[in-house]
């Protein structure tokens, strides 16, 4: 009538054994998850390093030239072993030296390429917008390329913790490349061919009141757009007020441009001195247009190839770059360099540390001086006065930071 229902002692104990078995496999799956868990995170194998260099647009030569420089830094860190057993990555988004792009390159490398930590860029108007936002994700940035003084004045002390600087600042240098035009040349009167944007504008503000300050006149002062080629109305304008001296106050390629339509127009026959305020005295702008048109042609910097360890630099530049290395290339290569001992010496990539270890680092510069970063975050560099004479880059003056 009913089926019974009762089990043998021998399934019962199957079961049994079952159960002890799959608890036995729970609770072995329980411990390993508990154990992985627990286990810190897989060690770092490589050390990013973010660069919003300008690959495109009116400073192209500026970024390639910083990122050669610092592929060579990185490569000889790498050589050397590395960073805290870690390798070096570089890693570089084109940021255009416009500040829109160069806003969205940097976060591009923060957000997509997690980088650790910021070096570049090429523009000042770029890092002075993008300045929040990085301080905003506490990462230290190492600037190379830029000189506004507000980037300075607002660095460190001034509230923008993790911005870092090393080029000189515009109003500075402006000021000591007038006083040597002015008492070690003797000149009084000067023509000024700007570039129209932030770095040109400071400069010549800069300059204009130093000028008028050790009683110089100033005859006329023009503003061209970047990537203008003709130049020839301004020029012929100069030529008929005859300065002591003719000072450009642009990027290379328009100031090469200046250099062979002022050339073509005889100007060098009838103004003493011509002056650069950045990076057209040097050998790319020689072999570019010819070693007649950058002749007697001055221009101050905070780079020479001088020493054997600017010479080593230089020659491994040359090598892959094909040209010589100016400021422009010499500084990307301290930034990585700087930022590889700040974090041996903090001991670990944690931001914070390596933050606190760039506030009171000290670091050679070539063999030329020893280096800091003052409250305001800004390295201060010895600056050199140069020449092109016969074909070649001549030192006539060191100023010691």
């Amino acid at each position: 009538m009913f089926r019974n229902l009762s089990m043998s002692k021998s399934a019962i104990t199957k079961i049994q054994g079952a159960i002890v078995v799959i608890i036995v496999i729970v609770a072995a799956l329980i411990g390993t998850y508990a154990w992985w868990v627990s286990l810190p995170p897989p060690a770092k194998k490589t050390i990013k390093i973010g660069a919003p260099h300008a690959m495109t647009g009116e400073a192209a030569w500026f970024g390639k030239v910083a990122t050669i420089a610092a592929e060579i830094a990185v490569d000889e860190i790498n050589e050397a072993g590395g960073v805290l057993g870690m390798e070096l990555e570089l890693v570089v988004e084109d940021g255009k030296c416009e500040p829109s792009e160069a806003l969205a390159a940097i976060e591009r490398l923060i957000h997509i390429h997690n980088v650790d930590f910021l070096i570049g860029a090429t523009c000042s108007a770029c890092t002075l917008t993008a300045a929040p936002i990085v301080c905003e994700n506490k990462i230290p940035y190492i600037c190379h390329g830029e000189s506004h003084p507000d980037i300075t004045n607002k660095a460190g002390v001034g509230g923008w913790e993790y911005i870092f600087s090393q080029y000189p600042r515009d109003d500075e240098r402006s000021k000591l490349m007038v006083d040597f035009m002015i008492n070690e040349r003797g000149d009084a009167s000067f023509c000024y061919i700007n570039i129209d944007n932030d770095y040109g504008r400071g400069v010549y503000e800069a300059a204009e009141n130093e000028t008028l300050a050790l009683g110089g006149t100033i005859l006329s002062s023009d503003f061209h757009l970047p990537g203008e080629t003709e130049y020839r109305p301004i020029l012929t304008k100069i030529k008929g007020l005859a300065p002591d001296a003719l000072v450009i106050n642009t990027y290379m390629e328009d100031g090469a441009k200046i250099l062979e339509q002022a050339y073509e127009l005889g100007l060098h026959e009838v103004i003493p001195h011509f002056y650069s305020m950045c990076c057209l005295c040097n050998e790319a702008v020689r072999d570019l247009i010819g070693a007649d048109k950058v002749e007697g042609l001055m221009e101050i910097e905070t780079f020479m190839i001088y020493g054997s360890k600017a010479e080593d630099f230089a020659a491994e530049f040359e090598a892959r770059a094909g040209e010589k290395p100016t400021a422009d290339a010499a500084l990307p290569y301290m930034s990585v360099k700087i930022l590889a001992e700040a974090i041996e010496a903090a001991g670990t990539t944690d931001r914070e540390a390596v933050l606190n270890s760039l506030k009171t680092l000290h670091w050679d510069y070539f063999g030329w001086s020893e280096a800091y970063f003052d409250e305001h975050n800004h390295a201060h560099y010895p600056l050199f006065i140069k020449q092109m004479v016969n074909g070649e880059v001549t030192m006539l003056q060191m100023i010691s930071p």
